[in-house]
């Protein structure tokens, strides 16, 4: 089987760089201003959070990673729609997605 190709992540288009817990709750929430790159903010994020004491599983290159700390564990990940947003009613929405509570300002 071949390998898959990190799924590229456009700079042109809105992003959100999120951290969510292992319930899916948004902790942080980031809109990234136009032109930034996304996959740098994702790093920095990482970045910011292994200084913190926190280790990366994984990798970044499809848009997101696990970092954890003991038996704590998050998921950092970009998003192109707005997390804060209401969900609409689709098969995304019931297996769960969309269920992120408040807005992201931007913080």
């Amino acid at each position: 089987m071949p390998r898959r190709r990190p799924a590229a992540v456009p700079a042109d288009q809105p992003h959100w760089l999120t951290v969510s817990d292992n319930t899916r709750r948004v902790l942080h929430c980031l809109a990234l201003p136009p032109g930034a790159d996304p996959l740098q903010a994702l790093r920095a994020e990482a970045a910011r959070w292994v200084s913190a004491g926190w280790q990366i599983d994984g990798d970044m290159s499809y848009g997101f990673c696990f970092i954890r700390n003991g038996a704590e564990r998050r998921l950092i990940k970009l998003c192109r729609a707005d997390p804060g947003a209401p969900a609409s009613a689709g098969h995304a929405f019931l297996a769960g997605a969309g269920s992120a509570a408040g807005r992201c300002d931007g913080e």
